[in-house]
């Protein structure tokens, strides 16, 4: 698509199911601005999209509630393969693989000041990431070459209000300077049990 080619962009909606898709080459691939809706994405394949404005990634959602399930997203070719400001979070099953920027980022709502991230200031705006697959290139070349799963803030000062359950997942790690997970914000916390880490650097999580 051209610049202004999202596949599937939500403004209003209050809930958006994805099911069974597969959605390439776009722009950006999905995106939700609506803080108070919920999107759900299952058995879908979602890959190579992305044109390098900032906001441009395989999938980015704000809203009450993101689900990924069951899915592969991967080959971001700028930002994220998922980025979610979303209040409750969930994502199981899934292979996530060979992005730009990052793997997954779990970050505040809005952009990081009081007044604006309200949403995820609140307590309890947990995370449960559960048996999925994450890995990354070998050659990647965007800007955050360390990130893989980020969880907290990523600009301002505050940052998300609770807990990211990190069960059960294989992290492969390809590069040098990957960093599994990376933790920001002093309201955020991590919980992680039973999982694989492969070919990390000197050492799994940066704070």
């Amino acid at each position: 698509g051209d610049h202004n080619g999202c596949a599937v962009r939500n403004v209003n909606a209050a809930s958006v199911t994805i099911r069974g898709c597969k959605i390439w080459n776009c722009s950006a691939g999905v995106m939700s601005s609506e803080p108070s809706g919920e999107t759900l994405i299952e058995d879908s394949d979602i890959a190579f999209n992305g044109y390098g404005d900032g906001h441009s990634h395989n999938i980015y959602c704000m809203g009450q509630r993101f689900r990924l399930l069951n899915s592969r997203v991967h080959d971001s070719i700028v930002g994220q393969d998922v980025k979610t400001r979303a209040r409750f979070v969930e994502m199981s099953h899934n292979e996530i693989f060979f992005s730009r920027d990052g793997e997954i980022g779990i970050i505040q709502s809005g952009d990081g000041t009081p007044e604006d991230s309200w949403l995820t200031s609140q307590p309890g705006s947990n995370a449960i990431v559960v048996d999925n697959e994450i890995t990354t290139r070998k050659d990647r070349s965007g800007g955050n070459t360390g990130n893989v799963v980020t969880f907290g803030r990523d600009m301002g000062t505050t940052g998300r209000n609770g807990t990211l359950y990190f069960h059960g997942n294989k992290v492969i790690c390809q590069n040098a300077a990957n960093y599994p997970i990376t933790l920001f914000g002093t309201t955020s916390s991590l919980d992680a049990r039973h999982n694989k880490f492969l070919g990390a650097s000197w050492h799994i999580l940066s704070e």
